[in-house]
């Protein structure tokens, strides 16, 4: 079932939005102010919002209460110098538990939210997963997660849905992709794609070795915030609260989003665009190596780091200037 969702980045601005509306996710009609938004950087004092935030997005397969981490980003919201950053994770990424797991360490990243869910804890929380996910994370990378958004596998016809409802997204593909599996075929050129398209070159990643697929979930996810930029797209957000409630597990609570809210309007207000990073391959490298599944020893693919892997994430989620 691997790689049947992936959504991460693309859940931050469709379901953070969508969960503003009433009977989805809490928030009342009416919590964001009408006044004009501001041109400003700085929309702490506007927002009633922290300097920054930081937020787990990541796609589950096949379910919460049994899946794996399929796909892993974080996303910043900074909302001290209007910026808005998403950064990959690979699925493959070597990593230790944290020091008080009740599994042995290494794992694959992936496998940190299976650990905690209720099938392998002993019939804990259904946030479990995620909330493992989320420490590992922290444990390994020096990212303290404030807030998680997870999707699982009931949202892959949803995000078609949700792409279909937005009017598609625009897209421009640098090269040619013909991928069977995925049933993604672009020449080089600017499309507006169907929710059926965007999954598909989401999905695609066996036309070329290296890590693809984040790339071309990048240009969807970039994609889908140019939509949602267009005021007509909001005319749409009931029916794609419709599609995506079932599918989504958070513990985001209605005044974090209306300040994500307040953020992204002052974010399009003011012109500004998202910071979809691709994977530094130059920093991570693929290998073989001895991993747990569980209590069990394998050995399987991984992705190995160093130290300037982490200081890549800090500094790019911190931004220019960062020490």
């Amino acid at each position: 079932m691997r790689g049947k969702l992936w959504w991460p980045g693309v859940m931050f601005v469709i379901v953070l939005t969508t969960l503003a509306f009433p009977g989805a996710g809490g928030a009342a009609q009416g919590s964001v102010t009408p006044t004009p938004l501001p041109k400003a950087v700085d929309v702490t004092g506007f927002c009633h919002a922290p300097a920054q935030m930081t937020f787990l997005v990541l796609g589950v397969s096949p379910t919460f209460r049994f899946g794996m981490g399929d796909a892993i980003r974080l996303v910043r919201v900074d909302f001290a110098h209007l910026r808005l950053v998403v950064v990959p994770l690979p699925r493959d990424l070597y990593v230790d538990l944290p020091w008080d797991s009740a599994y042995p360490s290494p794992i694959k990243l992936t496998s940190a939210y299976f650990l905690g869910t209720p099938l392998m804890s002993g019939g804990g929380a259904l946030s479990g997963g995620v909330r493992l996910m989320a420490d590992t994370v922290a444990y390994n990378f020096k990212v303290p997660v404030d807030r998680y958004v997870a999707v699982d596998l009931r949202g892959f016809r949803a995000f078609v849905n949700a792409i279909n409802a937005i009017g598609g997204i625009p897209v421009d593909i640098p090269y040619a992709i013909h991928d069977r599996a995925s049933g993604a075929h672009f020449e080089p050129g600017h499309y507006l794609l169907d929710g059926r398209q965007a999954l598909a070159l989401a999905r695609a990643r066996m036309d070329r070795p290296g890590f693809v697929r984040a790339e071309r979930q990048g240009w969807v996810i970039q994609g889908i915030l140019r939509s949602l930029a267009d005021p007509e797209t909001f005319t749409q957000l009931p029916q794609i609260v419709a599609t995506l409630r079932s599918a989504v597990l958070t513990d985001i609570p209605a005044e974090d989003v209306a300040r994500l809210l307040c953020f992204y309007g002052a974010f399009v207000a003011a012109g500004r665009t998202p910071e979809v990073l691709p994977v530094p391959t130059d920093l991570v490298r693929p290998t073989m190596d001895w991993v747990f599944i569980g209590r069990e020893p394998h050995v399987a693919s991984v992705v190995v780091w160093d130290d300037a892997y982490v200081d890549w994430i800090r500094q790019a989620l911190e931004g220019p200037g960062s020490p």
